[in-house]
């Protein structure tokens, strides 16, 4: 059952990823899909040992600390793939200790039709051992003489394993651009574990203009160094809510004014209509000018958040002077909940971690979990952990935890040195658990306990006194690991040198609360807006309009003078702009607009200067 349902979930990201990559592509320049063998003319290279090298499998990695690791999951994966089994090569341990894996393997030349725009993408499986200065990475030159760097751990650390199948987009106009020849080079540098698989290279147009948006995510707070995603919140303790994501120019051309629309939806019944359950619109200006390969972030804190239980969705399109090859929109699924925090709000994994998959690890007292922001005061009753469906682990002891977290430490060992709250009598996994989120309280042990503001590490410690402890897996949250940016979960290895580390993967726990019921008044929670952009902040003015509602003619104040152009629009809930006045100056704090030819509904009105934005809602009531 499980093997069926893992093949089922391998073709529906099969089918996603490929999709995705339809999208936005164009013509396929060059494909290899290394069937049966590696091609011609690519030659592998080792700076460590002349058997380190690349090689061409259709199995499993291997290696001491990668038995769980499975064959790569592929479009083509059946015929076989480029695989460097670093753990394997440290299999069994070599007698002066572990040897980095340092290998390449360098394509032929590749003929390709001269495009602006080139892309490089490929499926992989990764996972590398050590630090951040060990690196994986992708290499491109025209002239196979001049290398151009491209990293594909996608912000990981040392340690995290990627998605078995994750599909790599990267921009690489910046070397292949109207180029008639490409070269390329995988390269692993200075990790002596675990494995790297790729599949399916290929060479793609990319598109003419196109932004791309990824990695929305969502924070409760931007007081603390590290602010952990939690998409499942209880909803008196869900203020304040701040947006992130990315946007990048991943085309040939530069694009003019461009700007993203968010709106915010009350969706507990998980359907958008046109309308439906709208909370807020805000416009997010970005440039003037986005050339190509400009990145930003972009941080936003909207009008609208309500902290009543259920779902709510925050969506995005954005746009610019010239229409794009596909649409630019994402979006993002957050719940309230009245008792609960969780960093997503699913009931089944097909991935999972444990502490004995970490060189050293496997021992009493080895814990892994999350970091959580209680933004309010509340008192723990229990944990929840998703335990897999893998009969392996039945016979595990473990036992909850709940750690404070104090960022001000000098020392990450020093951060989590107070356990809060923790049972002292093990539970032992059986058969009846796996596949099943399962609660554990704290009444055999410290009891419910009363959790302050703060930052808190919540997780499953293994304590099984025997001398060769059966092994504990819990879920792995991979759609929580696609959204953040930063290690969010940490894993302590009890062993000899007995080390806290941060790491990307990110453990299924749900921290389960005193349920508690709002009150009436505190229905609308946050009412401010606010932009910024990391590498490109505007400031915000205010200004005020009335009436409001208005049958159309209306009189804007600002604060203050305004000694700039000024752009003027007005906004639909369809993010279409039914009115703009371009260029204009504003010569007093007040001057007057008619809109009365609009229709009856609700509208945003947005002024626009070099220095600032600030956009209004208004509703207009016809005739």
């Amino acid at each position: 059952m499980q093997a069926q349902f893992i093949l089922r979930f391998s073709t529906f990201l099969f089918l996603v990823f490929s999709l995705k990559a339809q999208l936005i592509a164009g013509d396929t320049l060059y494909h290899e899909d290394f069937a049966g063998q590696l091609p011609t003319g690519w030659t592998s290279q080792s700076q460590s040992s002349t058997s380190h090298l690349w090689i061409w499998s259709n199995t499993a990695p291997g290696g001491q600390y990668s038995a769980q690791a499975l064959a790569l999951n592929s479009p083509s994966s059946a015929n076989g793939y480029l695989l460097l089994p670093s753990d394997l090569y440290n299999t069994p341990s070599p007698t002066g200790g572990f040897v980095n894996v340092n290998a390449s393997i360098t394509s032929s030349a590749i003929s390709i039709i001269p495009k602006p725009s080139v892309h490089l993408s490929f499926y992989q499986s990764q996972r590398f051992y050590g630090n951040n200065t060990n690196s994986l990475y992708v290499e491109v030159s025209a002239d196979s003489v001049n290398w151009t760097v491209f990293s594909t751990i996608n912000n990981r650390t040392a340690e995290a394993s990627s998605e078995n199948g994750e599909y790599m987009r990267i921009n690489v106009s910046s070397v292949l651009a109207n180029q008639s020849t490409a070269y390329l080079r995988f390269v692993q540098s200075g990790a002596s574990h675990y494995y790297w698989m790729i599949d399916d290279v290929m060479l793609l147009e990319g598109p003419s203009r196109q932004l791309k948006l990824s990695k929305i995510r969502m924070s409760s707070s931007d007081t603390f160094r590290i602010n952990p995603i939690s998409y499942v919140r209880p909803a008196y303790n869900a203020c304040p809510r701040f947006f992130e994501f990315d946007v990048e120019n991943i085309g040939a051309n530069t694009l003019n004014n461009a700007f993203c629309v968010s709106k915010l939806y009350q969706d507990s019944s998980g359907v958008l209509s046109s309308g439906s359950g709208l909370l807020s619109v805000d416009t997010l200006f970005l440039r003037n000018q986005f050339n190509p390969g400009d990145q930003q972030t972009i941080n936003h804190s909207c009008t609208g958040y309500i902290r009543n239980e259920g779902a709510y969705t925050y969506s995005l399109e954005c746009m610019a002077d010239s229409t794009f090859d596909s649409p630019a929109v994402d979006s993002v699924r957050y719940y309230n909940t009245n008792s609960r925090l969780a960093k997503t709000e699913q009931d089944t994994f097909i991935a999972s971690i444990g502490t004995h998959q970490f060189i050293g690890g496997g021992n009493f007292r080895d814990f892994i979990g999350n970091l959580f922001t209680v933004a309010q005061g509340d008192t723990v009753l229990s944990l929840s952990f998703f335990i897999p469906d893998e009969p392996s682990i039945i016979g595990a002891q473990i036992l909850p935890r709940v750690y404070l977290y104090e960022e001000d430490s000098s020392s990450l060992s020093g951060a989590l040195s107070v356990v809060i709250a923790e049972s002292l009598v093990p539970t032992t996994v059986s058969a009846s658990m796996l596949g099943r989120w399962i609660d554990f309280d704290f009444n055999a042990g410290t009891g419910p306990q009363w959790l302050q503001a703060g930052q808190y590490v919540g997780g499953v410690s293994l304590v099984d006194l025997s001398s060769n402890p059966t092994p504990f897996l819990i879920g792995r949250d991979l759609e929580a690991e696609r959204s953040q940016v930063e290690p969010q979960s940490l894993v302590l290895i009890n062993d000899s040198l007995h080390g806290w580390k941060w790491i990307s993967q990110v453990p299924a726990v749900r921290l389960n609360f005193a349920t508690q019921t709002l009150p009436p008044f505190s229905n609308i929670l946050c009412s401010n807006s606010s932009v910024s952009i990391k590498d490109n902040e505007k400031k915000t003015t205010h200004f005020s309009l009335f009436p409001n509602p208005s049958r159309g003619k209306i009189t804007l104040k600002s604060s203050k003078f305004i000694n700039e152009q000024i752009t003027l629009s007005v906004i639909d809930l369809q993010a279409r702009v039914v009115f703009r006045k371009v260029n204009f100056e504003q010569n007093s704090k007040e001057f007057n607009l008619n809109l009365d030819f609009l229709k009856s509904g609700i509208y945003f009105i947005q002024l626009r200067t070099d220095s600032y934005t600030s956009t209004k809602r208004i509703v207009i009531q016809g005739e």
